[in-house]
């Protein structure tokens, strides 16, 4: 069951969006390669100990694991705030908790506010509606977008009862819409943009409608009914969703026109050998590939 559940949300962790876009951002290749070790590294650490706290928590609430899943869940939620109001800590250690708790909540609010913001400007915005946008237009569209997805989860809070629950949802449907295509983006030339595109519908499309069917199918405080019929589907029929996914983007990419080698160049090295690299063309852009001239 831990396998099971290990390879249906990490590969949503591994594509998420926002250590990505800090990759993108990196001035070098060094930058990054550092940035992602060090960030490694701390989420590593604040895992840890998360694990020693629920390890903690389980020992002075029993009951909890006793409850069992899904009813135990329910309890370990607030656990750690009734361990705090029930511990007579002084007002600077209470104060000192309601910080940490804060600033948990509010980096995670606005790294996810500021990357899906980034998508909305520049590759909706800019790449598809106005394609020659300002910096000023973009930075105008990020801004509103930051506004507009704050505010559909302020309101989305009032529905959720869950947020352990709400974030495997969103991290199952990213395992099963993109994890193919990034990573057959970057490590498979044969992908092409068709391939990507219908896989990227194809998971997204099958997952919604399995967490759907599985939310309505499931009575309260019930076992999940798809996991119930066997542990493959646990995590909303993730895998199948995944393997789905996958397929559509192996198939669709093999039956359509290879990408051409200036698009494959920045990611397999043997194919800039009928290019030279010019330091800007025509348009000012800095970087750009050029056929070579015999």
């Amino acid at each position: 069951m831990i396998l099971i559940f290990v390879l249906a949300i990490v590969p949503g962790w591994i594509t998420e969006q926002d250590p990505w876009q800090r990759v993108w951002a990196a001035k070098d290749e060094k930058s990054a390669r550092n940035g992602m070790l060090l960030g490694s590294l701390l989420v590593a650490l604040v895992f840890g100990g998360c694990a020693l706290i629920a390890l903690g928590l389980n020992l002075i609430y029993p009951e909890i694991a006793k409850a069992g899943f899904p009813m135990g869940m329910a309890k370990a939620e607030p656990a750690l705030l009734t361990f705090i109001m029930d511990s007579n800590f002084s007002n600077f250690a209470l104060a000192l908790c309601a910080v940490a708790l804060a600033t948990a909540a509010m980096s995670c609010t606005d790294t996810f506010a500021a990357s899906g913001a980034s998508c909305i400007s520049r590759d909706i915005f800019q790449r598809y509606l106005v394609k020659g946008a300002t910096m000023d237009q973009i930075k105008r569209v990020n801004r509103i977008s930051v506004l507009l997805i704050v505010f559909l989860a302020t309101l989305g809070s009032f529905f959720i009862h869950s947020i352990i629950d709400a974030i495997h949802i969103a991290t199952f449907i990213a395992s099963a819409s993109y994890f193919f295509v990034l990573m057959g983006g970057l490590y498979w030339r044969r992908a092409t943009g068709t391939g990507a595109v219908a896989s990227l519908w194809a998971g997204f499309i099958i997952q919604v409608g399995f967490v759907v069917f599985d939310l309505v199918k499931t009575p309260p405080m019930a076992p999940p009914f798809l996991e119930s019929i066997y542990p493959i589907f646990m995590g909303h029929g993730v895998i199948i969703a995944m393997l789905i996914s996958g397929t559509v983007f192996a198939v669709v990419s093999l039956s359509t026109k290879p990408c051409r080698k200036e698009q494959l160049s920045p990611f397999f090295k043997d194919e800039t050998d009928d290019f030279i690299f010019d330091k800007t063309d025509d348009s000012g852009i800095i970087g750009v590939l050029s056929p070579k001239v015999n």
